[in-house]
């Protein structure tokens, strides 16, 4: 066995995954070298030949291992929580280092301009406009656009994560979401955002520059209208020049759809953009998709560009329409092998055996049988697939059976060979109230249990949920119980505030009340404002120990 190597000061987890991805392919090509590099990491590999080697099980997670001995830690889950507490720290100091001039622009004027932004206030934004026209470029984290602390987030830390910021434009189309602590926006709140986005517009501002609201995708403003802007919010950036020509017209009708937003499609449809059957049966708009089936029997018959018949299409909705696939069905569609793992096992396994490549056939989107019968928490349909050499690696089905909590579909992966990735521990029973079964599962199965979900970690998204259950089970597998969210810098205290029960659990696992966050609130702060009396005695009587 050779010493430990070194890990870089600054570790990319992401670098170090690629490194285990291509160890594991190193050791399916059988490069000699490799051998010798897994006996010096792998205590129980350090007798074996070349060929041994070569010739033994070898999957990612064995790669991921591989990699985490390299560099001295016992399991990949050490390494990437060593990585990612440096990260954080990384994070809790550039707050406090950051410097007050962010990018050129004069803090206090930046600051103004930004709040008047939140509160629409067209006079003041004018002012700040005057005073520096650039700030219609300027960028600044989501959750800080719409909060009431907005001054000192910036003065805390003027730089958004290049990564994820927007600019005011984009905070703007998504209206409805302005006064989400006053209830649902009404006409004069709307009419006063669509000014403020006209004069924005007026003054310079990029109509079709590209902003991460924290989806992980950068889209154009058009495409956060359209997801939770209103029709008139969409017509002003139309009629002021929103590209409807490229990929954000694509994102807009996507996003749209996903969002059950018909009216919305009419629009767009009504400006050029194409609208597909698929994306109407997404909307909702069930007559609309038989109308057209029934004009145009290659609809009903064929899958469009994508690979999607309509009958696979209803049943990978976020929410399956197993109603409208029968329909579907009924008027003469043919049920293939992706929608053969929910509605017809016989079928599925007639198509397998004519064909066996069928089983890891693949749509556009990346889309496989597998993951569709996981979607649908199909686990007859799963088994089926994996007997017949369905490839858990291809799309990873394992997220969404997670995240539900579908107990046997995600047994049945796991033992399949199906990896855990990032965000599967953070998200898990991120739609479920049962029990901790499915995240007992993944964590037994390597997860880990700081794994995050964007800036939350597992434990933040468990403690602000109440789920007893998962925190317990977390905290029991090594859940930090003070690790930090990325920008908010909060604890799991911060997040449970309004759960007694829970807020009881982190303090007995050594829960550090006196953390503050960015906003250098503690948790007990938090409770007294939210007038959680229960929870600020507690934290309270902790707080003196």
């Amino acid at each position: 066995m050779s010493a430990p190597q070194s890990l870089p000061p600054h570790a990319d987890l992401q670098h170090l995954k690629y490194q285990a991805k291509d160890l594991l392919k190193a050791h399916k090509a059988a490069l000699p070298e490799t051998a010798h590099r897994l006996r010096q990491v792998l205590p129980e590999w350090a007798d074996r030949s070349d060929a041994q080697v070569l010739a033994s099980p070898f999957s990612l997670k064995d790669a991921q291992r591989a990699i985490a001995r390299q560099y001295g830690f016992d399991q990949w889950a050490d390494l990437k929580s060593h990585v990612e507490s440096r990260l954080q720290q990384d994070a809790v100091d550039e707050v406090i280092r950051a410097p007050s001039i962010p990018r050129g622009y004069a803090l206090d004027t930046l600051i103004a301009y930004f709040e008047a932004v939140r509160d629409r206030h067209v006079e003041r934004l004018r002012r700040s406009l005057d005073e520096d026209p650039r700030l219609v470029d300027a960028r600044i984290w989501p959750g800080h656009l719409q909060s009431a602390q907005l001054a000192d987030q910036l003065r805390a830390n003027p730089y958004p994560d290049p990564t994820w910021n927007i600019t005011a434009l984009h905070g703007l189309a998504t209206t409805n979401s302005w006064t989400e602590s006053e209830g649902p926006a009404d006409e004069a709140d709307r009419a006063r955002t669509r000014q403020v986005i006209q004069t924005l517009i007026d003054y310079g501002a990029d109509i079709n520059a590209l902003g991460n609201m924290e989806t992980g995708d950068f889209y154009a403003p058009i495409v956060l209208a359209a997801w939770e802007g209103d029709l008139t919010t969409m017509q002003l950036l139309i009629d002021n020049g929103a590209d409807l020509s490229g990929p954000q017209a694509v994102h807009a009708v996507e996003t749209a759809a996903t969002h059950e937003r018909p009216e919305r499609l009419r629009l767009l449809e009504a400006y050029g953009v194409n609208v597909p059957a698929r994306m109407w049966l997404t909307a909702g708009e069930i007559d609309r998709v038989f109308a057209l089936a029934d004009a145009d029997r290659s609809i009903l018959d064929g899958p469009d560009s994508d690979g999607y018949t309509l009958v696979t299409a209803a049943l990978a909705a976020w929410s399956p329409n197993y109603e409208v696939a029968e329909k579907l069905v009924q008027r003469g569609a043919q049920v293939d092998v992706f929608s053969a793992t929910k509605l017809d096992l016989e079928r599925l396994q007639a198509l397998l055996h004519a064909d066996p490549a069928l089983a890891n056939a693949r749509l556009a989107d990346g889309m496989t049988p597998l993951w569709l019968a996981a979607h649908l928490d199909a686990p007859e349909g799963v088994r089926i697939l994996l007997n017949s050499g369905a490839d858990p690696l291809q799309c990873h089905p394992l997220f969404r059976p997670a995240m539900f909590g579908y107990v046997e579909v995600t047994r049945l992966l796991l033992e399949g060979g199906c990896p855990i990735r990032d965000r599967d521990v953070a998200c898990a029973m991120a739609y479920s109230h049962g029990g901790g079964a499915c995240l007992q599962l993944l964590l037994e199965y390597g997860g880990d249990p700081n794994d995050r979900d964007g800036t939350r970690a597992a434990l933040h998204k468990q403690s602000s949920k109440g789920h007893i259950g998962a925190v317990d089970v977390l905290l029991d597998a090594g859940a930090d119980p003070n690790i930090r969210a990325l920008g908010s810098l909060e604890t799991p205290l911060h997040f449970a505030t309004g759960h007694a029960q829970v807020v009881e659990r982190l303090l007995s696992a050594g829960a550090d009340p006196t953390r503050r966050n960015a906003n250098s609130e503690t948790a007990l702060d938090l409770a007294v404002r939210k007038g959680q009396a229960e929870v600020a005695e507690l934290l309270q009587t902790a707080s003196k120990v």
